[in-house]
């Protein structure tokens, strides 16, 4: 049993962190009921790559057939948030237009808290909706703060609330935030491509010129 593996294997890694007490309670609410849903949501995230049509494209249909496998399963819904969210946001050859990716990215996200209220990768796709699309400000903030307290980890929380910050001219807090997101995941093209913009805004052009040369280096 596949899945019951992943779980065991789960509670080992949570026994073995005791400086992440609130982590074994939220375990079995990202087990799939297949391993097939469970790898296609892996290989959906693989391809969450910013400004490229086609991998978001290939990302919207694994992320689909996890749902159909799994309609349960809360993780795929995020990831059909998070990817929506992408579809919304990248300038060049758009997939969707900002009024139709958007409310989808919410109700996929809203879907995904439905089945599991302690997802912070759906709460951190809820807090970007309400800071690019409805400009409410004090909610994305609750959001992306609730997403940071449920995972300290989560690359994508981190991340969205360093957008956040450099939005509110809060610079070296998103700063501080980004780079815990770049050292968890070095080679996230996405995270360095907006730690530069807010190494620009933060007034330190050599930090921005760094970080995008070491983005370009990932994906020429």
């Amino acid at each position: 049993d596949s899945a019951a593996l992943q779980d065991a294997i789960a509670s080992w890694a949570a026994s073995a962190l005791p400086q992440l007490p609130a982590a074994d309670h939220r375990l079995s609410s990202y087990r799939p009921r297949t391993a097939e849903a469970y790898f296609l949501q892996l290989q959906a995230r693989a391809n969450l790559k910013p400004f490229m049509r086609l991998p978001l494209l290939k990302a919207l249909s694994l992320f689909e057939q996890a749902v159909a496998i799994d309609p349960n399963y809360a993780m795929a819904h995020a990831g059909l948030a998070s990817t929506y969210l992408r579809m919304a946001s990248t300038p060049l050859l758009r997939p969707l237009p900002v009024d139709e990716a958007m409310p989808m990215a919410r109700q996929a996200a809203e879907r995904a808290l439905a089945l599991d209220e302690g997802l912070a990768e759906a709460w951190a796709v809820l807090g970007r909706v309400k800071m690019q699309y409805d400009w409410d400000w004090d909610g994305a903030e609750a959001d992306l703060t609730h997403a940071i307290a449920l995972n300290r980890s989560s690359v994508e929380a981190l991340a969205s609330i360093g957008e956040f910050h450099s939005v509110m001219g809060r610079h070296d807090e998103a700063i501080a935030a980004m780079e815990q997101a770049r050292r968890l995941e070095p080679r996230s093209v996405e995270t360095l491509q907006h730690l530069g913009i807010v190494y620009w805004m933060a007034g330190q052009p050599e930090q921005a010129l760094e970080v995008v040369a070491e983005s370009l280096e990932i994906v020429p």
